[in-house]
């Protein structure tokens, strides 16, 4: 008899694991850890070139193509069309056995397949065949075409009718009106898109190829720009029409997938039969079966006392949210999670069916194509048994689990419970030792950009840098939320692989998690997280894109966090009451329910604005130009200028470092501070010492917290509370924070700045000991003389790696740390991680001294606990060499 899987085996404990999961997936609604995007270091390039090329044109012969990267490409798409349905029971995956004959493809969906599925995957087999096998006459791909067309039905029509409601002629028409002729070439084509949705019938091949072309000519930052005033508009639309381009994505794909990957001729597809994986074997050796742990249980395997405080401590995701977690709370939330059993990931499904069939686990393309970013314990999983994917999402879900099965192999089993054993220790770890916020990630693989990108058009760029500044940074009084993550940029991947350039999957519309989630749940993370929603539904849906300002925006997050966190109302309740129209009478209801003096300030202000919640009343947020609102913070900034500047506007303050010193001090009273982004002369991130809060913790989100930090002790030390102040009055509520510290005059602050002296005058002010050694090192020489670490930090806040082509001021520091034009996409990505990962060990300036003297590696090696890996040692003895070669033909030189 062959071995058998079971949780009896030594090392596995079921019943432990699942109540970890559950407790981790109630932590921050889930969000465990920091999305990952495939690595191509890892498993080399993923760039394929274009479908649509010609090979007696290009001149490059067929060997030079990049077939991993195909293949890749091939099982992601395949992923996607079978996930013809939203909703997490959909999530399809692709794994591919390399056989001596011929490769052979099996997939997997969560919910397991349907016959419908089933009936394309053969259709699609044969088709494929036939292409592969047809080299010497011209192939007929017109049926590929309507079988694609035919299988992603659902969602292509899911995604005309959403396109309809968000391309309204009216909208269209507003549009228009751009003084960008790049953007009225997209309004144009957007509109020529929007006549093809609305004509009946719909002629579905012509608007989904239409979508391709614009997708292709178009990133989303172009449509963020439609709508300057409010980039989520655009943003949504580009969304759509990247989605509604993505059968012909596919298309082209497999046709390109048959003419290339050998043996496609007689390629194999089969799926995974979901009821042999669930099927419980029997075994001499079984314990018994073993109750589902309660919390109590959990926690004492943990080591820790289940007390209120322990509670509170180990579910917080961080040290503002710790009160709201009590033991009876986190009973009650852990007994309503559904059990685990049978519900099998589809990545999960594909690698128990690959040990079954195969004695020796070798034989397989080791990549995992997935219709969306797998979740954490997936990735983690995967990982252990050797196969990479497209990404992690970074969440964990209740819903996780593996089946018990027979008919595996003693290599098989070694290699199954060995990765369970693993991840059963890393679970545990996490819930112990990764308690800090993390902003919430959509699950899907593409979306618009963050924030920091969506810059509002105007042929002054000094005013769009600035606008983006405003946009990028607005601090509560009352919070300090986790803002967006920053793009990282992906490899120049092609169209094929789905994503256009210069475009990072941060967020999608799409619902496409395990446990279906809705808009409403996106906003209760938000809620978790104390972070402000960026999802253009949620926004439109609960009341945020009516607010007229940023302050009204918190306090509406406001009312919702005491409505999900404090009175415990589920997000499918306030999805329904959304639903039914009554969304508004209903959150009235809840807080009536406990007294007055318990309702916080929040709620109060709500029912002064119930314009915000009510549907039938129809309100158009006042937005300013960005003409008007600089115009406005500069003339409310005038009058703190002195003596002869006084009445002086922006252009006649002389020299330019008071100037510069005005544009800072203006955005720093408006509670806003600058975004790396920014470049032109006024460089306020870099100039006023922001690059030394790229530090310990070099993640997007430490940056932003060191950013946050700095930006508010800049507006402690000119403005005093005002920030607390104005938020206040925004509440219609009187101000109790402390009396304003002494203030800091602008004349004597930009003296300071112009003479290197910001450090002591923060000294001078009672701030000295919350600025950082960094900051000191940084203003301790003239700018032309300082190292390039504070400019190469720059660069890693930025996060993104070709930032060297678009600020020239970035290339030298770059330069100096091994990132040049030479060096391809695939290095600079291994060498941005590994700076980024090296940062968080050892000093900067102690960084630019290993540099200098050609001794970085052995400096790597010493601080990093983790091996640096093979390709970026290579990079690093290159780059020492160079160094040393350097440094000694100057010593001949000067003997």
């Amino acid at each position: 008899m062959s071995p058998t899987f079971h949780w009896g085996l030594d090392g596995l404990d079921k019943p432990r694991l699942e109540a970890y999961i559950k407790l981790l997936s109630l932590r921050n609604g889930g969000q465990i850890d920091d999305a990952v995007i495939f690595d191509p270091c890892e498993a080399g390039s993923d760039v394929i070139e274009s479908a649509e090329d010609g090979d007696s044109a290009t001149g490059q012969p067929l060997t030079n193509f990049n077939n991993d990267g195909l293949k890749r490409a091939f099982l992601d798409r395949l992923s996607e069309i079978l996930s013809q349905t939203r909703g997490g029971y959909h999530v399809a995956a692709a794994l591919m056995v390399e056989n001596t004959e011929a490769p052979e493809i099996t997939v997997a969906k969560n919910s397991g397949l349907k016959q419908t599925d089933k009936d394309f995957i053969t259709a699609l087999e044969k088709l494929l065949g036939r292409l592969a096998g047809d080299s010497n006459s011209p192939r007929d791909t017109s049926e590929l075409w309507e079988l694609l067309l035919n299988q992603y039905s659902p969602r292509i029509k899911g995604y005309i009718s959403d396109l309809q409601n968000s391309l309204t002629q009216e909208q269209v028409q507003l549009m228009k009106h751009s003084d960008s002729e790049t953007t009225r070439r997209l309004v144009m084509q957007i509109e020529a898109l929007s006549q093809a949705l609305n004509r009946v019938p719909h002629d579905i091949s012509s608007i989904i190829l239409e979508a391709y072309q614009i997708r292709v000519l178009n990133t989303i930052p172009a449509f963020e720009r439609i709508k300057p005033e409010r980039p989520s508009v655009g943003r949504r639309i580009g969304e759509l029409v990247h989605l509604l381009g993505r059968p012909h994505v596919a298309f082209l794909t497999f046709v390109r997938s048959a003419e290339r990957i050998e043996g496609f001729d007689k390629l194999r597809i089969r799926w995974v039969e979901l009821s042999s994986l669930v099927k419980k074997a029997s075994h001499a050796n079984r314990q018994p079966a073993i109750p589902p742990w309660t919390v109590g249980q959990a926690f004492k395997a943990l080591g820790i006392k289940f007390t209120d405080a322990e509670a509170k401590a180990l579910m917080s995701s961080g040290a503002d949210k710790s009160s709201t977690w009590t033991r009876n709370k986190l009973v009650n939330r852990f007994s309503k999670l559904k059990a685990t059993e049978n519900d099998i990931h589809a990545e999960v499904q594909l690698v128990l069916d690959y040990t079954k069939r195969c004695a020796q686990p070798d034989s397989a393309f080791k990549y995992i194509g997935c219709s969306k970013r797998s979740c954490l314990l997936c990735y983690r999983f995967m990982s252990t048994v050797g196969f990479s994917c497209r990404g992690c999402h970074g969440k964990v879900y209740e819903l996780w689990t593996i089946p018990e099965f027979d008919g595996v192999s003693d290599t098989s089993l070694e290699l199954i419970s060995g990765a369970i054993k693993k991840l059963q220790s890393q679970v545990a770890k996490s819930l112990l030792h990764d308690i800090k916020p993390r902003p919430h990630v959509k699950e899907s693989t593409i979306g618009g950009s963050s924030i920091a990108t969506a810059v509002p058009h105007t042929n002054n760029q000094h005013l769009a840098t600035l606008i983006r500044d405003h946009l990028q940074m607005n601090r509560e009084y009352s919070s300090s939320r986790g803002p967006a993550t920053r793009p990282i940029s992906p490899p120049n991947e092609h169209i094929l692989d789905e994503m256009p350039s210069h475009f990072q999957p941060s967020a999608e519309h799409e619902t496409e998690g395990e446990c279906e989630t809705c808009e409403t749940d996106y906003l209760y993370r938000n809620c978790l997280s104390d972070q402000m929603p960026e999802d253009p539904d949620v926004l439109n849906d609960f009341g945020f894109s009516r607010c007229k300002t940023k302050d009204e925006e918190s306090h509406l997050l406001g009312v919702y966090i005491g409505l999900f966190i404090h009175l415990d109302v589920s997000s499918e309740s306030v999805d329904a009451w959304r639903r039914n129209g009554v969304l508004l009478s209903q959150i009235v209801k809840e807080f009536n329910r406990i007294p007055e003096v318990s309702r916080g300030k929040y709620f109060p202000w709500l029912l002064r604005n119930p314009h915000l919640l009510s549907p039938d009343k129809t309100v158009e947020p006042v937005q300013e130009s960005p003409e008007s609102y600089l115009e406005r913070i500069f003339t409310e900034a005038r009058p703190y200028l002195r003596g002869q500047d006084s009445g002086k506007t922006l252009q006649q303050l002389e020299p330019f470092e008071k100037k510069r010193c005005f544009v800072f001090f203006a955005l720093t009273r408006e509670n806003a501070h600058p975004s790396p982004f920014e470049h032109g002369p006024f460089d306020l991130w870099y100039q006023f010492g922001f690059a030394t809060c790229v530090g310990r913790n070099p993640s997007p989100e430490g940056i932003r917290h060191a950013e946050g930090f700095l930006g508010g002790l800049y507006a402690t030390l000119l403005f005093g509370h005002k920030h607390g102040r104005d938020y206040c009055k925004s509440l219609g509520i009187p101000y109790d924070g402390p009396p304003d510290p002494p203030i800091c005059p602008f004349d004597e602050f930009w003296r300071a700045y112009s003479s290197l002296a910001l450090p002591s005058l923060f000294e001078k002010y009672g701030y000295g000991g919350r600025i950082n050694q960094n900051f000191r090192n940084f203003f301790s020489c003239k700018p032309e003389k300082r190292p390039h670490i504070w400019r190469f930090l720059h660069y890693i806040a930025i996060g993104e790696v070709n930032a060297t082509d678009s600020m020239p001021e970035l290339k030298n520091a770059a330069n100096f740390y091994g990132i040049s034009s030479r060096t391809d996409t695939t290095e600079r990505l291994a060498l941005y991680e590994f700076y980024r990962q090296l940062l968080g060990a050892v000093d900067p300036l102690s960084l630019e001294e290993a540099c200098e003297q050609g001794t970085l590696l052995r400096f790597a090696l010493q601080h990093l606990k983790t091996d640096v890996g093979t390709r970026v040692k290579s990079l690093l003895v290159r780059l020492d060499l160079s160094r040393r070669t350097g440094k000694q033909a100057v010593i001949r030189s000067a003997r």
